[in-house]
Order: structure tokens, then sequence, then C-alpha cells
């Protein structure tokens, strides 16, 4: 009896070893991840620079972003969030197969104010590399693991940062709001609020009545006898989406601000491009130092329709100073679409929201120049996604006038040093 006794002593004490080791291996940034803390190492980070108190967490957002080889799409990618959202704090990690290192373009934005925190691996994971022979199927399970635990330590690092939205996409994609008619007024503003009270409302009423034990209901108005229509929302213009933190305003002026996640379904955009005098009309005369046909927003404007099986499910942006209950996250990430639970799903809720994702294929020769795991880059795969364009959509068209607006042609020019690839780059 004793040695039995002595070996379950002697095993949970190996256990115990094992979880204190896997915890002191992470080092003391990953320990400030994953722990309450009242100050953020970032904010401290850069003494030089100073953020102005508008630029808390309730009128900015917040970014989770993972990249591999992308310093050819990062520049336009910050320089649009960064106006549209506005994003203001960035968690980036950096896939430790990347050939280059995106330092240099974060460095603008953060001489741009932007606070910019860089992870590696070893800030949310205690593994080895993978070695060059490793399978394509070990490889794929590999990125999206570590997908899932760079979101959970990133929404916990900016959840003790005091933020709230916090968008959880790719650097292909661009968040916008769903088609829309021209010329929305405030009297659009008032219709859009009138019908969600209405949603609301009647959420609630069936909540009431459910528990009633109440059966059957009618959901009429008062100037109605039989039937329901579905109302959807008259959404905001490319005039909206052109403006500086369109997002954050979005929210708060439609009473979405309680709102704990945004799921939205993407669009995928293919490679057909518009004609070279739209583009070029839609380009500011005096960012001269930045040619137009390097900005997939401002190139690329047809996309499948919205059932086409290539837009894949959707994606996130979520409030993370509500995660308080669901803290510690570890293991609670099981997809980086929904994210969490709380996202409501997968593509069939996604149509509750106004916003879409923006999924940009972009041209074959930017597409082969990533090792990305879970695609096999042939000419094949990227054909069939440049082919969709069903749709026109041309509201991300009139972001770069109004950037430029703010931050003159000299500033922006700087912030979009090498964005794309030259078009005169061609691939084999």
């Amino acid at each position: 009896m004793a040695v039995v006794v002595a070996a379950a002593v002697f095993v949970i004490a190996l256990q115990f070893q094992y979880l204190l080791d896997l915890l002191t291996s992470f080092g003391d940034a990953d320990l400030q991840v994953w722990s309450p803390i009242s100050e953020v190492e970032s904010l401290s980070e850069y003494p030089g620079t100073t953020y102005p108190d508008s630029w808390d967490g309730i009128n900015t957002a917040s970014a989770c972003l993972l990249v591999l080889d992308e310093n050819l799409r990062l520049p336009e990618w910050l320089a649009y969030h960064y106006h549209a959202l506005p994003l203001r704090y960035l968690v980036i990690s950096v896939d430790p197969r990347s050939q280059k290192s995106p330092s240099e373009i974060l460095d603008r934005f953060r001489d741009q104010g932007m606070i910019i925190v860089e992870w590696s691996d070893y800030n949310f994971t205690d593994w080895e590399q993978l070695p060059p022979t490793a399978s394509r199927d070990k490889r794929i399970w590999r990125h999206r693991y570590r997908q899932r635990r760079f979101y959970e330590a990133c929404m916990t690092h900016l959840h003790h940062a005091n933020r709230t939205w916090t968008a959880m996409y790719d650097a292909d994609e661009f968040l916008t709001l769903k088609d829309t008619p021209k010329n929305t007024t405030k009297r659009d503003k008032r219709i859009w609020r009138h019908r969600y009270r209405q949603r609301r409302f009647y959420e609630a009423c069936m909540t009431h009545l459910h528990h009633a034990n109440r059966t059957w209901t009618v959901m009429l108005d008062a100037d109605e006898f039989l039937g329901l229509a579905k109302e959807t929302p008259q959404n905001t213009t490319k005039e909206l989406v052109s403006k500086e933190g369109w997002f954050i305003r979005y929210v708060q002026d439609n009473s979405l601000s309680d709102e704990v996640c945004f799921f939205f379904r993407r669009a995928m955009f293919g490679a057909k491009e518009i004609p070279s005098n739209e583009l070029y009309s839609d380009h500011p005369d005096e960012l001269d130092t930045v040619d137009a046909m390097r900005l997939d927003t401002l190139r690329f404007r047809f996309h499948a329709h919205q059932q086409h099986e290539l837009n894949g499910p959707g994606k996130s942006v979520i409030d993370v100073s509500k995660l308080r209950e669901y803290l510690p996250l570890l293991d609670k990430v099981s997809t980086v679409h929904s994210v969490l639970p709380i996202c409501e799903g997968r593509s069939a809720n996604a149509t509750r929201w106004p916003f879409v994702g923006h999924h940009y294929v972009g041209s074959w020769e930017s597409y082969s120049l990533r090792d990305d795991p879970r695609k096999k880059r042939s000419r094949k795969g990227w054909e069939e996604r440049a082919s969709v364009g069903d749709m026109r959509n041309d509201q991300l068209s009139g972001w770069l006038k109004e950037f430029v607006a703010l931050h003159g042609p000299e500033r922006a020019s700087v912030l979009l040093h090498e964005a794309g690839l030259s078009p005169d780059y061609r691939s084999a």
C-alpha cells in the first residue's frame, strides 16, 4: 500500500513540475499576457511617443494580426484600418517561416502614433520549430493551432489593456459595410434605428412569452392584420466608409456598443481589374509616389456573389472588454472564424450584422509569393479564385483620398511606401 501511495505522489509531483516548467518557460512577457495586469508594456515601450486621450479603447479599435511574408500587403492594410476603424493598437505576430521582417513597416506606423506590440511564437506557445521536411498536413495543423493560441493570448492581452473592439482577420481582408443605397441621409439613420429597435423588442417579447408558456404569437403592427415582412437595415454608403473612424462611429451612432461580437460574411474579390481611367480617378493626384495599381482596394472591385463557396466562412470583430467571464481563454478558441461561442457560430448568422469583409486574392504575382501551408499555391488554385467577379463593389475606392487629405501626401507616401508589387513585376 505504501508503495502505491509513494508512486502516486511521485506521479503527481512530476505533473506539477511539468506544469511549473511550462509556465516558467514562457518568460515574463508571456506571463503578462496570461495574468491580470495593471499596465501594458507597449505604452512605455516608446517613451518619445505621446498618445492622445481620444485614442483610448472606447473611441479607437485594436487588432490581432498573424502575418507570413505579408510585407507587400501590410502597408495598405495598416493604412486602411488606421483610417477606417480607426486602428490605434495592434498586436502582431510574425510566422517564424517568414523570409522578411515587417519591423520597418511597423515603425512607420509607430511614428504615426499607433501602439504596436510585436510577438514571436514564444509569447503564446512553447513548441520547437517544425523541420523543413514536415508534411503538409502537419504544417496545416500547426498553423491552425498557432492561430487559435495567438488569438487567445492576444484577446487576453487587449482585455487587460482596457481595449474594446478588436479586428480578428487577416492581412488580405478589409472590413467595410454591406452594399447600400446611395445618398444616405439622417432619415435613413432614423429608419435603421427604428428597425433595430423592432428587432430587439421582438427578441425580448418572444423570450418573455416563451417563459410564460405561450405558443403561436402574432408579430404585427397596428395597421396590419396578417403576415410579417422581414425587414433589412438600410446601411450607409461609400461616402461613409471613406471617412476616418467610420467603424467606431457607426457602432456608437447605431446603438451597437452593447454588443459583444460582430460575425460578418466575407466576399472573395477576384483578379479582374477595373478600367485604368476609373482606377486613377479614385487616386489622389498629389500622391504621385504611390501607384494605384499597387493597392488591391482600388485595383480589384469585382467579387463573387453572396452564396459562392469561395467566400468561405466569415470572420469576427469582438469587444474584448466584455470577456471577463470567459477568462482564462486558453483552449477557448476552437476556430479563427467565429473565435468564441459568443460570436454566434458560422456564416448562417452573418446576415444579422451590416458588415462584410473584402477578401482579395490579388494578382498571380502576389498570390504565388507566400508559402501558405493551408493552400497549394498553384496557378490553377489562383485562377479559380481570380475568375470570380459576378458583382462590382466600389465602396473602398474612396478611403485613400480621405487618408491623403487628413495626413498630407508626404506622410501618406511614407506610410504606403512599397505597398504591393510593382505593375512591372512578373512571376513565372
